[in-house]
């Protein structure tokens, strides 16, 4: 499977760690790469997103996100 990197600003809204990004962005991403996905591909989705938690950043972690689709 051909795989297409994707860098975007992107936040799992269900997780622990917060990350400043707004829903519609979310919605734009997920509807994206949904059709990436269905044209035979799978999505590296590296975000830009910055963290909410002003005490620290986050350690850089690979994410399976769903069938395809991976959160870096």
């Amino acid at each position: 499977m051909k795989s297409i990197t994707y860098l975007s600003y992107y936040a799992q809204q269900e997780k622990k760690k917060k990350r400043a990004v707004t829903p519609a962005a979310n919605t734009k991403i997920d509807y994206i790469c949904d059709r990436i996905i269905k044209n035979g591909y799978s999505v590296e989705l590296i975000s830009a997103s910055g963290t909410c938690d002003t005490k620290k950043g986050y350690k850089g972690s690979r994410v399976k996100l769903k069938n395809g689709l991976f959160l870096k």
